[in-house]
């Protein structure tokens, strides 16, 4: 049989796709006004030095799906104050323009359309969980409370829904699911929030083509 493709099959039906891979940084125009985001790539943010511990929550700067991985070092802290980093996930409505407005000025684990882990507690507002939607429930291995300068947080959300947090690359269980259920897009939460002062994006990555589940293709942002 002479080379070349079987008869009856083109070079379109054979064609092997790759996962289509994301990195993000933060937006730097949806964000909490006393918050920086310090560089051309948005990887850095800062609090603006005053005495406020409030509005620092900062956004990605595009929605996340499919496989995603995403992990910050804490680059300035006092303790100064009670409390510490909060991390999340917000789910928005594409046919909705953002509104400054509704950006949380301190409680972010209240907010609607957030799932938001902070201290001990996970408050969970958009997807399902153990506990009923914003009543908090005890989570994970460690507290962010505890973290200093140097420790990294991150989340992996993967290709089913579900969303999990590490502490320093530990895995701290299951935080929720169904995460893509809805028809809305997924939006990582970074909370500036008290004693943590500012924050460095060591790793994002998102794979984006769910056919190829068992295929890991990363490419980390490492400074």
């Amino acid at each position: 049989m002479a080379g070349g493709l079987p008869h009856g099959r083109s070079k379109e039906r054979l064609r092997f796709m790759l996962p289509a891979e994301i990195q993000f940084g933060y937006n730097k125009y949806y964000c909490g006004n006393k918050v920086w985001v310090s560089n051309e790539a948005g990887t850095e943010a800062v609090r603006q030095p005053d005495r406020s511990t409030n509005n620092g929550v900062v956004y990605s700067e595009k929605p996340v799906k499919g496989r995603v991985e995403f992990e910050v070092e804490i680059t300035s802290h006092s303790l100064e104050y009670s409390g510490n980093i909060r991390l999340g996930i917000m789910s928005h409505k594409p046919s909705e323009p953002f509104d400054l407005s509704k950006i949380p000025f301190s409680c972010t684990w209240k907010a609607p359309y957030h799932c938001i882990w902070a201290g001990s507690l996970l408050y969970n507002n958009i997807a399902r969980s153990i506990a009923p939607r914003s009543e908090g429930r005890s989570y994970g291995k460690k507290s962010l409370e505890d973290l200093r300068k140097g420790d990294r947080v991150g989340i992996l959300l993967m290709e089913n829904g579900e969303l999990h947090f590490l502490i320093n690359g530990e895995p701290q269980g299951k935080a929720a699911s169904g995460i893509y259920e809805r028809a809305y897009d997924v939006y990582i939460v970074v909370d500036h929030f008290a004693d943590c002062k500012g924050l460095h994006t060591r790793a994002t990555s998102c794979l984006v083509y769910e056919g190829l589940k068992g295929t890991h293709i990363t490419r980390a942002i490492e400074c």
